[in-house]
């Protein structure tokens, strides 16, 4: 019994757990601007025809969104006025 492409992508949202590999981190950290702008490759998906290319783009829009999201928060670890502003945006 094999891993289709559905539940693999299941895995994904564990993304941010690639942050705990230090160059990993200290690249994401310094560049998760552009991490989120990769991220938009997940709104391209309505032009795509074939469904399981359309999934493996909002896939990798996911996964890249919540991989910059982790890393934004570990930048501004030190900042707590900026975590706590970015924690509202989310809640809101």
């Amino acid at each position: 019994m094999g891993l289709d492409g559905s539940e693999i992508s299941l895995f994904l949202t564990m993304s941010p757990l690639l942050l705990a590999i230090q160059p990993l981190r200290r690249i994401a950290t310094r560049n998760f601007a552009l991490l989120q702008l990769l991220s938009l490759v997940g709104l391209a998906a309505f032009a795509v025809g074939k469904r399981e290319h359309r999934l493996k783009l909002i896939v990798a829009g996911v996964g890249l969104q919540s991989l910059a999201h982790a890393a934004e928060w570990e930048a501004y670890r030190g900042r707590p006025d900026m975590l706590h502003r970015k924690g509202l945006c989310v809640v809101c």
